[in-house]
């Protein structure tokens, strides 16, 4: 994702609290939403009135790739590794809030048989003692 790559370079630095700060700022500032950190491990998102699809009907499933492109490349930039973002809660499956959550990507080690496996990485997020925010419907 190209405007996540760029994106990168301007918020990827300091915490992962001082990130999801610039990140706010920025999807404020340009009228995308709210973002604020909800756990820190794994590391989970809500987006609040998400530009992408929170005047979308509900589908059943997620609708924002932008953000999930975005997200990406952020994270990925920021721990210096791969990362996978998944959108787990959208105001498109029903949701008043859109809910995404970031892990390290594992790496593909290979084997004697030539068949690469998935070997864990050592994660670099640590916990807070924070828990999941009860889960919102849109009614």
């Amino acid at each position: 994702n190209e405007v996540g790559t760029v994106l990168a370079h301007k918020v990827a630095s300091g915490s992962v609290e001082e990130v999801v700060r610039k990140m706010d700022a920025f999807w404020q500032a340009h009228g995308l939403g709210t973002i604020r950190l909800t756990i820190r491990d794994p590391l989970t998102l809500e987006v609040d009135g998400c530009f992408e699809c929170e005047d979308l009907p509900v589908t059943g499933h997620g609708a924002c790739a932008f953000d999930t492109g975005v997200l990406t490349a952020i994270f990925s930039h920021h721990y210096h590794q791969a990362v996978d973002v998944v959108e787990e809660q959208c105001y498109s499956s029903g949701y008043d809030h859109c809910t995404f959550v970031i892990t390290h990507r594992p790496e593909l080690m290979p084997t004697t048989d030539g068949i690469k496996e998935s070997v864990p990485k050592k994660d670099k997020i640590s916990s807070l003692p924070e828990a999941r925010s009860p889960v919102r419907m849109r009614g």
